[in-house]
């Protein structure tokens, strides 16, 4: 009698085990269910300061128009524009995916040395980083609701540099006559990678709201600025899972 006592309390253990289990497994699988999803965001972002040694933008001189380099010159942006979308599939805590993002900021100030005879204030111009990456990520099992995750991407970025001169004149015969704007573009594919940190708020089984830090950056140096390019940004963005 005593020893079927002993084997009934084993065997009451042994379901509550695998109970436990059962209950475990069916748990991770509603926070990381395999799935494929899509999801869109975006965000703002700051370009930090350019410095140059290059003749930009002598890079764009017309013979007769530019005679004088530039010793260095200082590029700061506005705020950047980000947008992303992407096509991933979520497999336990790691996701995959294909993403695309954009990434646009205008010039707002030139600061430069060696080159006085058109004032700053007559450049302006814009850049765009048009991008495709594979991005990974890893999820930490935090709760039902929050989802905080790391992810990195590599990828090549299309880089397109766009500048105006207002400033330019034509001189013959002791007149000085303005010329019309001048608008040159630079155009380069640079290998380029982002380091993403954030948190997915779940809000429903298949619907999560993201907010993320994104770093962006190019592997080479531009051609036209002889630097490299980086983005900071904070996105927002929508992921649906199927």
């Amino acid at each position: 009698m005593k020893n079927f006592v002993i084997l009934e309390r084993r065997l009451f253990m042994r379901n509550i085990v695998k109970g436990l289990m059962v209950t475990s497994l069916m748990a991770s699988s509603v926070v990381y269910a395999d799935n494929m999803y899509v999801s869109v965001g975006g965000g703002i972002g700051k370009i930090p300061t350019v410095t140059s040694t290059r003749d930009f933008p002598l890079l764009l001189k017309s013979p007769g128009i530019y005679a004088t380099d530039i010793n260095s010159i200082k590029l700061d942006f506005k705020n950047s524009k980000n947008f992303t979308g992407a096509v991933g599939y979520q497999f336990g805590d790691m996701r995959s995916e294909i993403a695309v993002s954009s990434i646009k900021a205008n010039y707002k100030q030139f600061s430069q040395e060696g080159f006085y005879y058109f004032p700053s204030d007559c450049l302006s111009g814009k850049i765009a980083a048009n991008s495709m990456f594979l991005n990974g990520y890893y999820d930490f099992d935090f709760s039902e609701t929050l989802t905080p995750y790391l992810g990195v991407g590599v990828g090549f970025s299309k880089i397109k540099n766009t500048i105006y001169h207002s400033g330019l004149h034509n001189y013959v015969d002791d007149v000085f006559t303005a010329l019309p704007v001048f608008k040159a573009e630079m155009n380069q594919t640079l290998p380029s990678y982002q380091l993403i940190a954030g948190t997915k708020i779940n809000l429903t089984s298949q619907l999560s709201l993201t907010v993320d830090y994104r770093l962006f950056g190019t592997i080479k140096n531009m051609k036209a600025l002889n630097s490299k390019l980086y983005n900071h940004s904070i996105n927002i963005g929508l992921t649906f899972g199927f």
